[in-house]
């Protein structure tokens, strides 16, 4: 898959502090339901062997839900995972840690808001560059800021992936995608829609999820369903699994009662007949040459 394909949509960062006291598990997983595409854990702690744990859990969370992990400011981390990493500009050398990680790994770089930043991280193999902060933020107040000629300017002149950052909401969202954004953070998923949808996981205990469940606050699961069936213009493909693999077990699944509360004249169901595995891995293959070739228009 081509680099700019897998380097689309919204892209997550979570925080040590918001995310403390059991959060961030269950907080990154309503993102990656939410359609969050990227997901870039961020903890500037020194807890290394919490850190190890929490970034392998979240590493399981994103391949259950299609999506690319990325590690802030840890090469020698993300090395051991074979995820993305990201580097700031005080985070050590782009170019060491893409010799390091090899030629098809994800590495981010912070550029603020200036282009000779981005023009070099090119120049040392960074994979995109991120400008920021674009709006009032109000987990980094006092960052530089980035305005629309600048992203004109990097489309410019780098031939990169651009991801915007900083105070962007559904109101803002759009003027930035229309300079060429290709990545923006997760407050901005609300009120936009895709010409084609892609809902993964949709089975009970996944969404809706299982503390909901257990809590009885399915209703807000619901409407999370509600916020991603509707992003879709054209067409809407959900998917579920009859097994998955999970903490080294296999697992039964059951299908998410949501597709249940569809109208039936609406759905499409595929995969659900008594045919020969070869057949359904037949189609199966038909179905992701499909999904290639869109994300190639």
């Amino acid at each position: 898959m081509k680099e700019s394909s897998r380097l689309r949509g919204l892209y997550a960062i979570t925080d040590s502090k918001l995310l403390a006291d059991g959060r961030l598990l269950p907080y990154v997983e309503a993102a990656l339901k939410g359609g969050a595409r990227l997901l870039q854990y961020r903890d500037k702690t020194s807890d290394e062997a919490r850190r190890l744990r929490e970034a392998d859990a979240l590493q399981e969370l994103c391949a259950r839900h299609g999506a690319q992990l990325i590690i802030n400011d840890d090469a020698e981390l993300a090395a051991r995972l074979g995820v993305g990493l990201h580097l700031g500009q005080e985070d050590g050398s782009l170019a060491a840690a893409r010799a390091l990680l090899g030629r098809q790994a994800i590495i981010g770089a912070t550029c603020h808001a200036q282009l000779p930043l981005a023009e070099q991280a090119a120049r040392d193999g960074a994979s995109y560059v991120a400008f920021g902060r674009f709006f009032q933020s109000h987990t980094k107040p006092g960052a530089p800021a980035a305005n629309h000629e600048l992203l004109r300017e990097a489309r410019a002149r780098i031939g990169l992936p651009i991801v915007a950052i900083g105070g962007i909401t559904l109101d803002t969202a759009p003027s930035l995608i229309a300079e060429g954004v290709q990545m923006m953070t997760l407050h901005a998923s609300k009120g936009l829609e895709f010409p084609y949808v892609f809902i993964m996981g949709m089975e009970e205990e996944i969404l809706p999820h299982r503390s909901s469940i257990e809590a009885d606050t399915v209703e807000e699961e619901r409407r999370l369903a509600y916020v991603g069936i509707t992003r879709a213009r054209q067409n809407l493909a959900m998917t579920f699994a009859a097994k998955r693999k999970q903490y080294g077990e296999i697992i039964d699944c059951s299908p998410s009662r949501f597709l249940d509360e569809l109208p039936p004249e609406d759905l499409e169901w595929e995969g659900m007949e008594d045919a020969p595995q070869e057949v359904k891995a037949a189609k199966g293959n038909a179905a992701l040459a499909d999904i290639r070739a869109m994300l190639k228009r």
